[in-house]
């Protein structure tokens, strides 16, 4: 292994090319690892790259000592690079644990926790601390897995949060929704190809329940128009789900060109949109259709598990659609919708009037 000062480093980081041979060279915690990885074809250079980057975390290159949460967070952060929005928010509770980060493993213990906590909870809501908790957790759990640390230093329940009814789509609103989506006037600075392009994506992500990534990564080898069946999931880095494209949103995707790039829906310059693109739109809609609150993508996901759940689908098919591994994270996407407690109350009346 070759490791040089930081103030040496000129060329990229990454995995590249020197010869016939693959390396690493990666910036973590202030030193620059260059590492011969001896293998030829790209796709066995990746995985033993992605193999290197984690011993590099468990400091087997160069030290052997207990790294900090903050190397272990980098390392984290490179292996997910390709999920950009997951990075984002990684980085963002990076950030909010401030001094914690500097901690070796080991020392991050239940009393510095709930120190950060005590702390950081002037100005900040509880579903903000719990939020940087659970990518704390997640990075915790990941270095128990890579066998950094034997098991985690600490236990610690999420804070309590009143829960709130955060905005959805219902079904009574889908038709005021999607004219708010499709009006004109929003999108005057675009080609009438963009704009049938926002149309059909916010169909398909409201119909499927697809992740944002997922449908600006959407591609026409995995569609099956015939069988109304479409494999999502890759976009994530996640197993693919095969989950049935509704009658109401298949045509809208067949009616787009087919394009060189493979993708439903490309950008101008043949690649995928950037994180964002439909967010006009998605406030169009909800203000026609009268939504409080933000409507982003991610409540459109909410949407998708509300009505579904509202239309008595089971939680367990509704889970694999989603594509979630545990029940109780399908759960939490389903908001309380009042009308349909109240038809409830109305249907249960009916029947103590039959029976009495």
């Amino acid at each position: 292994m070759h490791m040089v000062a930081r103030k040496k480093a000129k060329r990229r980081n990454g995995l590249f090319k020197r010869g016939e041979s693959y390396w690493l060279r990666k910036q973590i915690s202030g030193h620059l690892y260059q590492i011969p990885l001896k293998v030829g074809p790209r796709d066995d250079a990746q995985e033993v790259y992605d193999q290197v980057l984690k011993e590099i975390v468990l400091g087997l290159h160069g030290g052997g000592k207990a790294p900090t949460l903050a190397a272990l967070i980098d390392g984290w952060c490179s292996l997910h690079r390709k999920q950009e929005a997951h990075v984002r928010a990684a980085r963002y509770a990076e950030a909010a644990l401030g001094a914690l980060v500097k901690l070796p493993l080991p020392s991050i213990t239940l009393d510095r926790v709930d120190g950060w906590i005590a702390d950081y909870q002037e100005g900040h809501s509880n579903a903000t601390i719990n939020q940087v908790l659970r990518y704390l957790k997640l990075w915790m759990r990941w270095a128990v897995d890579l066998k950094t640390i034997p098991g985690m230093p600490y236990k610690k329940k999420m804070l309590k949060v009143e829960k709130r009814a955060k905005p959805v789509v219902k079904i009574a609103a889908q038709d005021d929704f999607l004219r708010g989506v499709d009006c004109i006037k929003t999108w005057t600075r675009h080609s009438q190809l963009a704009d049938f392009q926002v149309r059909a994506a916010v169909r398909l992500m409201l119909g499927c329940g697809m992740r944002e990534a997922e449908v600006e990564g959407a591609r026409w080898d995995w569609l099956d128009a015939g069988n109304r069946e479409y494999i999502v999931g890759k976009a994530k880095g996640m197993k693919p789900r095969t989950i049935g494209v509704p009658d109401w949103v298949l045509p809208w995707i067949l009616a787009l060109p087919r394009t060189v790039s493979g993708l439903i829906f490309p950008g101008e310059d043949g690649k995928p949109h950037p994180a964002g693109w439909l967010r006009k739109a998605l406030a169009r809609g909800a203000k026609a259709a009268g939504v409080t609150g933000t409507l982003g993508n991610h409540r459109m996901r909410a949407s998708f598990a509300t009505r579904h759940a509202s239309a008595g689908t089971a939680l367990s098919d509704l889970q694999a659609m989603m594509g979630h591994r545990f029940v109780a994270t399908t759960r939490d996407y389903i908001e309380d919708d009042l009308d349909q407690q109240k038809s409830a109350q109305d249907r249960l009346a009916a029947q103590l009037r039959k029976g009495g």
